[in-house]
């Protein structure tokens, strides 16, 4: 497969101001990469992802990076201990602009979602952060929460989306407060389950 970018089992590197666009994956961490900073690039149309941090590569700084109309996934994190931040993932045509799974205590802030299928998805990790994210004209749920615990959703806007927020099958604690939620098509907050909700739904 093809990469802009890839860092190997290697760490403490900077990857600043590059264009790693037209790829399978434009940036890839993998195996072991941690401690990095990936910032301000921008990697948009591949094939597979933007930036894709994955197998035990933690500790990465992602912050200040586009990552548009990637067929698949704007960012992707299957790690732990990273910091998303300053982030832009936009569509058309791709199918979630940030996604977390099987990471723990990773933090989402500050980044902007649009016309993705999926704006936000953490999926399979524990302790995860969404703080003053964008979230915005999703084609299906702005903010997904599925099979996880220990959940923050804090400071998000989320509006325009089918659904606000989704939260499906998660357990232990799941925490929404001082959110705007507003102008989603179906449901502002879905949950199957109970959760601590204190937002501004409109």
């Amino acid at each position: 497969f093809s990469c802009g970018i890839v860092l190997s089992s290697s760490s403490t590197n900077i990857a600043d101001n590059n264009n790693t666009s037209l790829n399978n994956y434009g940036i890839l961490l993998w195996p072991y990469s941690s401690g990095n900073t990936v910032t301000d690039n921008i990697s948009n149309s591949n094939q597979i992802s933007g930036i894709d941090v994955e197998t035990s590569s933690n500790g990465n700084l992602i912050t200040g990076n586009t990552a548009n109309s990637n067929r698949g996934i704007g960012l992707r994190v299957t790690t732990s201990n990273n910091i998303i931040t300053n982030n832009i993932a936009t569509g058309p045509g791709q199918e979630n602009g940030i996604y977390l799974s099987w990471g723990n205590d990773n933090v989402v802030s500050g980044n902007t979602t649009i016309e993705n299928s999926f704006g936000l998805v953490t999926w399979y990790g524990s302790r995860n952060t969404f703080t003053n994210n964008i979230v915005t004209l999703n084609g299906r749920i702005g903010i997904l929460v599925q099979n996880t615990s220990v959940v923050t959703l804090t400071g998000n806007t989320s509006t325009s989306n089918r659904y606000g927020i989704y939260l499906e099958s998660n357990y232990g604690n799941i925490n929404v407060y001082h959110n705007n939620i507003y102008g989603n098509g179906i449901n502002n907050v879905y949950s199957n389950q109970p959760i601590q909700l204190s937002s501004d739904i409109k």
